[in-house]
């Protein structure tokens, strides 16, 4: 039997990890983290999440409608929440843009110039935009900020500014 020496009559020692060995360590990791993350989060927290998303991208829908189609003197950000289902409706006119997400174990509250708790009335709820993209207030005729709080296992603020701006946060004063 031959056996392989490096010149200076030493054998050659390996060391370190071979792929195989890499890899089998890389998946073990994955396959832990996966387990470990489901431990951590919850359905409420995710679906809270997600009804945030789509009330923020209403919000901004409306407000480039507004601004964009003129075809009416106002376009209405509705928000309704039913059984386990919310919705979120931009109309102006003949133009309708409704998306609906799963809200189970998500409780929505808003508040017009409320700006730093979450409170208020429940859905359903309806925000006014005038032309210029500004929210108003029907029954004071004047803007105002909108705050809308979406809970389930985290409270997510969205602001709808006087302007028309949506953001995640409390609305300043």
């Amino acid at each position: 039997m031959k056996v392989f020496r490096r010149r200076g009559g030493v054998k050659a020692l390996n060391s370190g990890f071979t792929m195989i060995e890499m890899i089998m360590v890389m998946i073990l990791l994955g396959i832990l983290s996966v387990t470990a993350i489901s431990l951590f989060a919850t359905r409420d927290a995710y679906s809270a999440r997600v009804v945030a998303d789509q009330i923020l991208s209403q919000a901004r829908l409306a407000e480039q409608v507004a601004i964009g189609r003129r075809a009416a003197p106002t376009t209405t950000l509705t928000l309704s929440l039913s059984g386990a289902d919310f919705s979120g409706v931009v109309a102006q006119g003949g133009y309708v843009s409704q998306r609906e997400v799963d809200a189970s174990g998500v409780s929505i509250s808003w508040s017009q110039s409320a700006t730093t708790s979450c409170g208020g009335g429940a859905l359903p709820a309806t925000i006014t935009f005038n032309q210029d993209g500004d929210v108003i207030n029907p029954a004071s005729g004047g803007t105002t900020n909108t705050l809308i709080c979406v809970s389930g296992d985290t409270a997510y603020p969205i602001c709808i500014t006087t302007l028309g701006y949506a953001y995640e946060g409390f609305c300043e004063s």
